[in-house]
């Protein structure tokens, strides 16, 4: 991953949709890998287990998808789409079986709302590990506007307050309706992010909503 300059402005709002509904090309890609039964049943069993998880209490929400979906195949994106950064959907990361911090990520954001975890105070943020040279990318749950977030990471089967994480510093948090620096581990000033010559975010919400 690579960081990105900010600007100040406000995003828009975009309406929820049906993120794990398999399209005919989904089901063409699948029917076409050595892996489709494989790659079926990890869909309706993840299926399965998001109608199960909306009974479950917020916090049971949190830590049972953070263990679900860190439970899939670490790979980083060279290796298994040949670029140097690509975001996966939530049904291309299930498709694929792998992906790397942003796919996670991604995966539990979308999840978490689906679930019924209320989507302003989901965030996904971008920042660095320590000793470590790239960017990486958490998923946040801000109880409130001026609270310390929670961080689901697939680098941690554990989930801590952002001021618990020595090792983890978050630089910004964005969500498809407002985006924030991150000051003393909470919301500081609201920016819109400036992705470069791919919107990478647009594009993800593009095929996440695109049914």
């Amino acid at each position: 991953m690579k960081y990105f300059s900010l600007f100040i402005i406000i995003l828009p709002i975009i309406v929820n949709a049906e993120i794990f509904k398999l399209t005919q090309n989904d089901l063409d890609t699948i029917s076409k890998s050595y892996n489709s039964k494989i790659i079926n049943y990890r869909i309706a069993d993840y299926k399965k287990f998001l109608n199960t998880a909306k009974t479950f209490s917020k916090y049971q929400k949190f830590e049972r998808i953070n263990y679900k979906v860190n439970k899939i195949r670490s790979i980083k994106d060279e290796q298994s789409q040949g670029v140097g950064d690509y975001w996966s959907s939530p049904k291309e990361f299930l498709i694929d079986g792998q992906g790397d911090c942003e796919d996670y990520a991604i995966t539990k954001f979308f999840s978490l709302k689906d679930v019924g975890i209320d989507k302003t105070k989901l965030y996904l943020g971008v920042g660095k590990v320590k000793y470590s040279k790239t960017s990486h990318m958490v998923m946040l749950y801000f109880k409130t506007k001026t609270s310390i977030p929670i961080v689901l990471d697939n680098l941690s089967w554990k989930i801590l307050p952002l001021n618990k994480r020595s090792d983890l510093i978050v630089k910004f948090v964005f969500n498809e309706i407002d985006s924030y620096t991150i000051k003393d581990n909470k919301k500081d000033k609201k920016v819109r992010i400036n992705w470069g010559k791919k919107d990478k975010w647009k594009e993800l919400l593009q095929k996440v909503y695109k049914n």
